[in-house]
Order: structure tokens, then C-alpha cells, then sequence
């Protein structure tokens, strides 16, 4: 775990006030909300990609450098739209909604959500090597999870 990552999981509002974008924001306030601790954060991002979920080749060189480039990914005070996502589902929730509200110079409020999406992640825990992340969700899984992200 890099030092920037120990400081932002230790923090108590896991360093929340110094994102630089609204996934950032986001995904460090969910940790904030569900006291996510750093033990906790690596027991399920090693789960996944010790996965076959995961396209990592599993060897503990690769599983341990996509660890590393994961988690110095959610600990940049921007993180990207597919970091955040991918983040959530790693968190394990069965299925996760995401709504945006506005509100306009004329006082006019717009909301939109997706509805909820059924997480592929979700059943990692449980999942029989046999399944593939397609069988999960071919709605919501573009089976290109694991590509580094590009700053």
C-alpha cells in the first residue's frame, strides 16, 4: 500500500476534502460512510484479482502490480469515471444506483438516476470457477475492467 493510500484509508473523512473531481469526492465518502478500513479494502481487491473475474495473469507478480497500480489509482485526487466504477463494484454491493441532481439559474431541479444496476462483482465470494463475468451481467460488463486507466 503506497503512502498516500495508508494516509487516505487512515484518514477518518478519508481525505474527502482534498478531491479533485466528484468521483473522487464520491468514492471517498462512501468509504467515509461505511468506515472502510485499509485490511478490509485489500482482503477484497486481492479476492478479485485472485478471481477469474480478474484478466490478471494469476501470478503474484502481476496480481500484486495491478494491486499497486489499482491502489494508487483511488488514492489520486482525480480519479477517473471507470476507476470509480470499477472501485464500487469491487466493494461488493449487489447492485448500486447513481443519481444526479441540478439545479438551475431559473431555480428549475432536474434528477436522473440509472436505475439500479446489478453489480458483476457482487458475488466474487461465491462464485464457482465455471462462471464468467459476461454470465453475471451483459448489460453492465464490458469485460475490460482491468486496462490501466489513462491520466
Amino acid at each position: 500500500m503506497s503512502k498516500e493510500q495508508q494516509r487516505m484509508m487512515n484518514d477518518d473523512n478519508k481525505l474527502s476534502h482534498e478531491s479533485a473531481n466528484p468521483m473522487t469526492k464520491l468514492f471517498r465518502e462512501i468509504l467515509k460512510e461505511l468506515n472502510y478500513r485499509p485490511d478490509a479494502w485489500n482482503r477484497r481487491l486481492t479476492r478479485f484479482l485472485n478471481s477469474h473475474l480478474s484478466r490478471v495473469p494469476k501470478n503474484a507478480k502481476d496480481i500484486g502490480q495491478e494491486r499497486n497500480n489499482f491502489n494508487r489509482a483511488i488514492s489520486r485526487r482525480a480519479m477517473t469515471w471507470k476507476t470509480f466504477q470499477k472501485a464500487i463494484q469491487i466493494m461488493g454491493p449487489s447492485r448500486y444506483k447513481i443519481t444526479i441532481d441540478m439545479e438551475w439559474s431559473n431555480g428549475a431541479r432536474t434528477t436522473v438516476d440509472t436505475g439500479f444496476i446489478k453489480n458483476p462483482l457482487a458475488e466474487i465470494d461465491t462464485l464457482s470457477n465455471q462462471k464468467t463475468a459476461a454470465e453475471l451481467s451483459p448489460e453492465t460488463f464490458d469485460g475490460d475492467y482491468d486496462e490501466q486507466d489513462e491520466d
